[in-house]
Formats: C-alpha cells, structure tokens, sequence
C-alpha cells in the first residue's frame, strides 16, 4: 500500500458532521437501487438467508432508526452489483459520476449484473463513437490501469457473480474476519497507533480493539467505509477485503466493479447526450435481460 496520512482534526470533525445522518442516506440509497433494478422486496428476500423480508424493508426505510451494518450493506451491494461507494451518496447518488445525468446513473448501477463478455461489447461500441480526443483518453486510463493493477483483462475472467442465495449472517463473519487482518496489517504498515486509527473511525478505543480482533464478531456502521477513505485519503479500500474465505467472490467483485466503473464513466464522458442516452438503453435491457434469464 501507499503510505498515507490521517486527516488532520479539523477535517476529523468535518466528516463528524457529514456523516451524522449516514443511517438516512443509506436507506435512500439502498431504496433507489431497488426501484432502478425493478426488485420487488420478496424477490430481494428469497436470495438471503438469515434476514427476513421485513428487515429489508426496515433498512430501506428512512424513519428506521437503527444502524444500516457495512456488511448487510455490502451483501445487498454483492446482488445488485453495484458498487459499494454508491450507497454513500443518500439522494445525492449521482454526485458518485460527476457529469453523468440521470440515465447513465441508472446504467452505471446496473452495469456490474452485465457478463464480461457484453460488458466489453459495449465498452468497444462506445469506443467506435468517440472523436480521437476521446478515444486517446481511454486508451491513457487503461494505461494507466495496467500499470496499477497488471492485466486488466485477466480480472474480468474471475466468476464473481453472487450465489443464488446469501447467508447474511456467515457473509459478515467472513467480511469482518477480513476488515480485522487488513486493518491491523495498514496500521502497522503506515506506524499508526490504535489510538488514532480510533479517532478516525470515531470508535471508543474498546470498540477499535475488536474492530481488529478477527474471533470477535462485531458489526458496524457503514461509516467505517466512509471514514477509512476520507480519513486516510485513499483512492479505495478495495483490499480490506481480500482475505474473505467464505465468499471470496466478492473481493473479487469489488476489484472488477472498480475498474468497470473506471473505464464506463471515462467513455462515457465523451459521448454527445443523444450516443450517451442509446448506450443507456443497451446496458439497461442488457442488465435486465440477462437477469431474468439466469434466475428464471
């Protein structure tokens, strides 16, 4: 990893207030995937098990005052495919793509259901569309992208679909087994005390503690994403979860939902309203055609 720094206390506060209603935006989040991917509640409950139905509709729920767990949050993120940072935004979600407009927010959330292989279907057909300065602008991101992550290419052979149902209960052992091994790993790495690693993820000492304890299953809010990121100034936090065992597909998922997005936002940016608003369409019935036909 990079070496980084903690933000400094005045930004500490900051992200204090910013994140004080967190519970809100992630119900409003989590509701307007559902609508954009058309999910009806018995349909979003039958691919879980250890969470009922009513528990989804509580989460998604704006006056529901308890804590929406990061793990709940990313399984649902798991069969939606769409990206966890996402979720972030509360009703401001298409601030995640700056200058995207509404449609191709709507298809950027269904992008990650879409096999590779269309994926890149689509991917070469925006490609055709652009001007030179366009099309040079791509090819400098993908550069880019393979010096960072080696062959992209070779990320996009790795099955990271979600299973047909989900077990809640063992996805968040698994996800915090993983967050307790990388978290204490980027501490050490970077000489940061569990002191100040606390103060940034606005945790008691005691409860940081058991953040990094892998035997102790403990959930926590969704700010922990946030403020791990924004706290660290980090680009991503993809790699906390790449010691998942359980589902390790996910951690896969997360990597390739990062560089698909990368490479759509990138292409798309270039498009005229009129190309941007057909590519729409394409990856929304692609998305939708290609989940009705796997889980008929």
């Amino acid at each position: 990893m990079k070496k980084v720094e903690i933000a400094l206390e005045q930004e500490l506060e900051y992200l204090d207030k910013i994140l004080a209603n967190i519970d809100l935006d992630i119900a409003v989040s989590m509701s307007y995937v559902r609508k954009v991917q058309g999910w009806t509640f018995p349909q979003l409950s039958k691919r879980f098990s250890n969470m009922e139905e009513i528990m989804w509709k509580r989460y998604m729920q704006p006056s529901y005052p308890s804590t929406r767990h990061i793990h709940v949050v990313a399984a649902y993120s798991w069969i939606t495919m769409v990206p966890m940072t996402s979720f972030y935004k509360g009703l401001k979600i298409r601030e995640a793509y700056r200058g995207m407009d509404n449609e191709a927010v709507e298809a950027l959330i269904c992008t990650g259901r879409i096999p590779n292989e269309q994926f890149n279907v689509v991917l070469n057909l925006i490609y055709n569309l652009l001007t030179d300065k366009g099309k040079t602008a791509v090819d400098e991101l993908k550069a880019q992208l393979k010096l960072e992550y080696g062959d992209i290419d070779n990320y996009h052979e790795i099955d990271c679909f979600p299973p047909e149902q989900v077990d809640i209960k063992k996805f968040g052992e698994d996800y915090y087994r993983s967050i307790a091994f990388m978290m204490q790993e980027f501490r050490l790495e970077h000489g940061f005390s569990k002191e100040k690693v606390a103060r940034v993820f606005g945790l008691s000492l005691y409860k940081y503690k058991r953040l990094e304890d892998p035997d102790i299953y403990q959930p926590f809010s969704m700010a922990l994403g946030a403020r791990l990121r924004l706290g660290f100034k980090v680009n991503s936090h993809v790699n906390f979860t790449e010691k998942m065992t359980i589902y390790p597909e996910f951690h896969h998922l997360r990597k390739l939902q990062h560089l698909r997005d990368l490479l759509i936002v990138e292409s798309l940016k270039h498009l005229t309203h009129k190309q941007k608003k057909l590519i729409t369409v394409i990856l929304k019935k692609l998305a939708d055609a290609y989940i009705d036909f796997l889980y008929i």
